[in-house]
């Protein structure tokens, strides 16, 4: 993934803008066949478990923040495509995916020696396919709200994020 910072105010209040792309490659976990037997063949033992769909995609992404002097002193969101660039070795074309994100965090609470933020995350999938039979659970729109909490200790940082996604639809 490659960035480049279009608008930047660095430490000062103001604006930040990225825009992103890259290419996501595939790792050699992934699976090697339809966990759902789509084309009618006899269920047999298997594994669901896959770090990868097998398969190249492209990413674009524009973030956009703005820093400013009350709170919440970041506020900003982040739009990003994932778009299959053909199907798996195995047969798998998967789905084109976009998120859309809002956030926001505050600055330091004395009293708990930290900050706090919030969330929130538009995701949509697309049909992806096994050999040309759509995949069951591959198309979605759900909504992701969440907080988290991020403390200073003398060792760093300690992070406590908590999301709930739901499903509008898949």
């Amino acid at each position: 993934m490659f960035r480049y910072l279009a608008i930047n105010a660095g430490s000062d209040v103001g604006k930040r803008l990225f825009f992103g792309g890259g290419l996501i490659i595939p790792s050699k976990n992934t699976l090697t066949g339809d966990p759902f037997f789509l084309n009618g063949d006899d269920v047999e033992p298997h594994r669901h478990f896959s770090m990868s769909e097998g398969v190249y995609k492209a990413i674009v992404e524009t973030q956009y923040f703005m820093k400013r002097n009350t709170n919440p002193v970041f506020v900003g969101g982040t739009i990003s495509v994932e778009e299959p660039l053909g199907k798996s070795d195995y047969g798998f074309k998967a789905s084109r995916m976009i998120d859309l994100s809002f956030t926001a965090f505050t600055n330091k609470i004395n009293w708990v020696n930290g900050s706090m933020g919030a969330s929130l995350m538009f995701r949509h999938t697309s049909q992806g396919y096994w050999k040309d039979i759509p995949a069951p659970n591959s198309e979605s729109i759900l909504v992701t709200p969440g907080i988290w909490f991020l403390w200073n200790t003398k060792m760093g940082a300690l992070a406590l994020n908590m999301q709930k996604p739901y499903f509008i639809d898949g």
